[in-house]
């Protein structure tokens, strides 16, 4: 690139002066994901934390994005840290996750981090034992009957009906 100074005094006289000087582009901001890593296992209907470290040269707010089987999540920022988190629930169904993310800065330059993919280990049904009353228990009819059941999952149980 060439800049010119041009100088012009109270007669009129003018003097120029010009330099050339070299211009590096922008570079795009960089992002890794840091969580969860390549290779990992997750389980259907687990939620996990999506995280990243994102950094660029301008010192300036980022917006980082992350894209998980094609679904876009906002990433949330860490304020001062450079670093950010999404939660994602794990779809039943699904046998691996294709984790993207992607960093722009204020100038509208993207850069995306490598995908990172992880196993999904399918979760069955719940399974349930009646531990109360126990198998062969006569109880008398009207009286008060205390039920209870342990209630084993890979993920979060939402409900016991009797």
């Amino acid at each position: 690139m060439e800049i010119t100074a041009k100088a012009t005094d109270n007669l009129g006289r003018t003097t120029t002066a010009t330099r050339t000087i070299g211009v590096q582009p922008d570079p795009l901001p960089t992002v890794v994901i840091t969580s969860p890593v390549a290779g990992s296992t997750v389980f259907e209907g687990q939620t996990i934390t999506l995280r990243a470290t994102a950094t660029d040269n301008s010192g300036v707010d980022l917006l980082v994005q992350f894209s998980v089987n094609g679904t876009t999540l906002n990433a949330i920022p860490i304020p001062f840290t450079g670093v950010f988190t999404a939660p994602f629930t794990v779809p039943a169904g699904v046998t691996q996750l294709t984790i993207l993310a992607g960093a722009m800065d204020s100038k509208g330059k993207v850069g995306t981090a490598a995908p990172v993919v992880v196993n999904v280990i399918p979760d069955g049904p719940p399974t349930v034992v009646i531990t109360s009353p126990t198998a062969g228990t006569t109880v008398l009819e009207g009286s008060l009957l205390t039920l209870t059941a342990e209630v084993t999952s890979g993920i979060q149980v939402t409900q016991v009906v009797w």
